[in-house]
């Protein structure tokens, strides 16, 4: 079986179609049996035909993404910190540590006692 049929055989096997070559790899190609020298002549007509985008526009966009993303979470933090401040306001916790011998301070409940009214 000639190398051309090989490698064929070995991207049909895995399912690579053409929407997965933009993130092929050599390491991947080497998985699958290529020859480094042929690792290299698939991945320069792939690399021109689906270039990597690490252009300026695409790095803006991430950070603008990310400045949106902190934004929210302040806002989200915000509204939590706001109601668990209203709702220690308006309903207080009940206190658990009264009653306790000599009004202590002690819990109404332990493993070793009675329930003290």
């Amino acid at each position: 079986m000639d190398d051309c049929t090989r490698y064929a055989s070995a991207f049909e096997r895995d399912k690579f179609d053409e929407a997965l070559l933009p993130d092929l790899e050599g390491s991947t190609l080497q998985t699958l049996g290529l020859q480094e020298g042929d690792v290299i002549r698939i991945l320069e007509p792939i690399s021109q035909k689906h270039p990597k985008d690490t252009s300026k526009a695409r790095n803006d966009a991430i950070s603008e993404q990310m400045r949106k993303d902190e934004e929210l979470a302040r806002e989200l933090q915000a509204r939590e910190n706001g109601a668990k401040s209203r709702s220690s306001t308006t309903s207080p916790a009940p206190n658990l540590f009264v009653g306790g011998p000599n009004g202590e301070g002690a819990p109404l409940w332990s493993p070793n006692h009675r329930l003290r009214r």
